[in-house]
């Protein structure tokens, strides 16, 4: 990657210190835990991710009802591309709101990684209410609030 100058630098640095890698961690455990799968070593959580089909895999064993039957296994981007955004619609129809969710650019060109693990958390704190027998990941639900 070019170095950045100037706004873009400074903007790619503020992210990227947001970035907590034991919260990374922890999601891909949870997520491969629920998948039944060994978590893949020695990768990045953005490489793990990248493709989209560990997400669109993961959203299909929760909630299958919510992906297409196919999920893209290809390396044509534009199908990666479409596994993100699968796991982006699924999410946002479970409840998620949107300030919650990433956009497909910010896992897929890396723009905003942080926001991939706000995304998961929130996902955890709503499948702790919807499927409480999955693990749990996340911060637990607010006692008494109201799931959209």
């Amino acid at each position: 990657m070019p170095h950045e100058y100037g706004l873009t630098d400074q903007m790619n640095k503020r992210i990227a210190a947001k970035r907590d890698a034991s919260t990374e961690q922890a999601a891909l455990r949870w997520i491969f835990g629920i998948l039944g799968e060994s978590l893949p070593q020695d990768q990045p959580f953005e490489n793990v991710l990248h493709d989209g089909t560990v997400l669109a895999r993961f959203m299909k064993k929760i909630r299958p009802d919510l992906l297409p039957q196919k999920i893209n296994t290809n390396n044509i981007e534009a199908s990666q591309r479409e596994n993100i955004g699968n796991f982006i619609q699924a999410a946002s129809k479970l409840g998620l709101r949107s300030y919650e969710i990433f956009q497909t650019n910010d896992l897929y060109d890396k723009k905003d990684i942080p926001q991939v693990t706000v995304c998961l958390n929130a996902l955890g704190t709503k499948l702790q209410e919807t499927n409480p027998d999955l693990p749990a990941f996340g911060p637990p639900p607010k006692r008494g609030s109201i799931s959209k």
